[in-house]
């Protein structure tokens, strides 16, 4: 494994002689690629997970600036706050693509929805809270029933300058309700993250095989024999890739994908020379 990796890293003219390699190593080899790119993201997403203190001041300024939310929660119900008569009221939250809907009556429709200014939907129903997403709202689910607020919660608070201790109660609410949902979050992630970087992997690979192809004008080699060097040449990329995301700096991914192009057409032509027939 030593003399792979170092052929992998330093010396791609050593590379050639793993083109027996069984398939299953080579599967190994691209989910530790995969391995090498999720991992930072991965980090990020649960250290940045939850309601940080940005987007907390974003929501109570949107609602400071909106007009006042006439609806209070009592006794496990939404009603509206007494005289008013309103039926609704909205709240769009621009910088995080979400409305924020208090309609007791709310009827979720089935066709598509094109062209919003926003991506998302938080609906406060009668009697529970409803996520969903604002071009399909068939596509929803209950996030919480009322009895996770106190028993009286009045949303026009939300607009008064003195409303530290309603935010304080909001908040802690939200994030139970966020606390609930970390594990579904935190496989979601990891499934997205996977399945992103084995596409983007697999294409390069093989943009990487059709280059070595072109460049071995013998053609002598099967596609898979070429598709192992190409994944074994790509190593510098994936690590100069990973060195840019975790030092936010581009030039190194360029590094890390000159060094792998110098590498496959190192090999390619080793390849050329060799005119071994498989």
């Amino acid at each position: 494994m030593y003399n792979r990796l170092k052929s992998m890293l330093i010396t791609p003219k050593g590379i050639v002689q793993y083109t027996s390699d069984r398939t299953i190593r080579v599967i190994g080899v691209i989910f530790c690629y995969i391995l090498l790119l999720s991992i930072p993201s991965f980090i990020t997403s649960v250290m940045n997970y939850g309601l940080d203190a940005e987007t907390r001041d974003i929501i109570i300024e949107t609602f400071e600036a909106a007009e006042p939310v006439e609806f209070q929660i009592t006794a496990g119900k939404l009603i509206p706050v007494e005289p008013s008569t309103r039926s609704s009221a909205n709240v769009l939250i621009k910088d995080l693509n979400l409305l924020i809907v208090f309609n007791p009556n709310y009827e979720f429709e089935n066709e598509a929805n094109l062209g919003l200014e926003y991506m998302y939907c938080i609906v406060f129903t009668e009697t529970e809270v409803k996520f969903a997403l604002a071009s399909n709202h068939s596509v929803n689910f209950t996030v919480c029933d009322y009895s996770m607020f106190d028993k009286y919660v009045n949303f026009k608070e939300a607009t008064s300058p003195t409303n530290n201790e309603f935010w304080i109660r909001i908040f802690s609410v939200a994030s139970d309700i966020i606390d609930n949902y970390k594990v579904y979050y935190f496989i979601a992630v990891a499934l997205a993250l996977f399945i992103q970087n084995l596409f983007s992997i697999v294409l390069s690979t093989f943009i990487l095989m059709v280059f070595m192809r072109f460049v071995d004008g013998t053609k002598s080699w099967l596609y898979t024999k070429t598709y192992k060097m190409a994944v074994y040449c790509y190593l510098p990329c994936v690590l100069g890739n990973l060195l840019s995301i975790l030092f936010s700096n581009y030039f190194l991914y360029l590094i890390g994908f000159m060094i792998t192009t110098i590498y496959a057409f190192i090999v390619a032509k080793l390849m050329a020379m060799s005119k071994i027939k498989n």
